[in-house]
């Protein structure tokens, strides 16, 4: 994301001064302009990355019928809120 936005910012301050002061963006700013396209595409490739693996990982989990994740209790704080009902309970499947 950071890739993304520096990339984004370089560009646009490239474009403003090709408007305002024309120059010749690619004779003045060339290394400039290049790591602005190469910031914009790896950030664009990660973010797409990390979909894809969010994508796979939930497909895996639901497709195994298994929880993302588990819990060994479940901690409640209703003693210091004055309840006298039990503070931990076990999690999980009972028929286990």
């Amino acid at each position: 994301m950071f890739g993304t936005s520096a990339g984004m910012l370089i560009a646009t301050y490239l474009g403003i001064d090709k408007l305002m002061h024309h120059t010749d963006t690619i004779a003045e700013h060339g290394p400039l302009m290049l790591l602005a396209v190469v910031l914009f595409l790896s950030g664009v490739q990660l973010l797409s990355l990390g979909l894809l693996g969010e994508i796979s990982s939930r497909t895996y989990y639901e497709s195994q019928n298994k929880p993302i994740y588990a819990l060994r209790e479940v901690k409640s704080h209703r003693k210091e809120m004055g309840d006298s009902t039990e503070s931990t309970r076990p999690s999980g499947n009972p028929e286990r």
